[in-house]
């Protein structure tokens, strides 16, 4: 289930990366600081719980070393966010170690979300704060490769029919008039 945060991190460094860009260039420290806010929020209720004396009793699933895995996967998400936001252009490296971040993190997730699911019995009774976080973010890790599932067509029709969906250039295709509205929709 924390591997399944680590997808909806991926969603969210992303996410980051387009809301920074429909800012003006010179008026762009306001967003950031926002986002690097949230961004460190979300290490508050993963400290919290992982705190949390009930958090190491018995649960089948192991969820407690998998909450540790998740807070430094955090800390990953936030690097990426900062990166991604100051960044411009980010250089094809980066990206490309933070596609395959998010591969892994898709991986992972899916098996983690199964483990999530066995362990609902014990788990749930035993350390309630622990498998109910893991729960929130299991869900949110669903929605977020959900939208990726859909992208994820688009993406490889434009490249393997190069720019037949969206040419910027020449500002034609069927995609041109929501990404340009919704640049977000794209890539990084």
């Amino acid at each position: 289930s924390q591997v399944c945060l680590r997808m909806w991190q991926y969603l969210w460094a992303h996410a980051a990366y387009h809301l920074v860009r429909w800012f003006p260039r010179t008026d762009r420290v306001k967003i950031r600081l926002v986002l690097f806010l949230f961004s460190a929020a979300f290490l508050v209720p993963q400290f919290i719980v992982l705190l949390l004396d009930q958090s190491t009793r018995y649960c089948n699933t192991d969820l407690f070393n998998i909450c540790v895995a998740s807070i430094c996967f955090t800390f990953f998400m936030i690097g990426f966010s900062f990166l991604f936001t100051f960044m411009e252009p980010v250089p094809w490296q980066v990206k490309f170690v933070f596609h395959v971040y998010g591969l892994g993190s898709a991986i992972l997730g899916i098996v983690l979300l199964s483990a999530v699911i066995e362990g609902e019995q014990s788990c749930e009774e035993f350390v309630p704060a622990l498998y109910y976080m893991s729960l929130a973010f299991a869900i949110l890790s669903v929605i977020s490769m959900a939208i990726f599932v859909i992208l994820i067509p688009v993406w490889l029709i434009n490249r393997l029919k190069w720019n037949s969906l969206l040419d910027r250039q020449d500002k034609e295709g069927c995609c041109y008039e929501p990404v340009r509205v919704c640049s977000c929709l794209w890539h990084v």
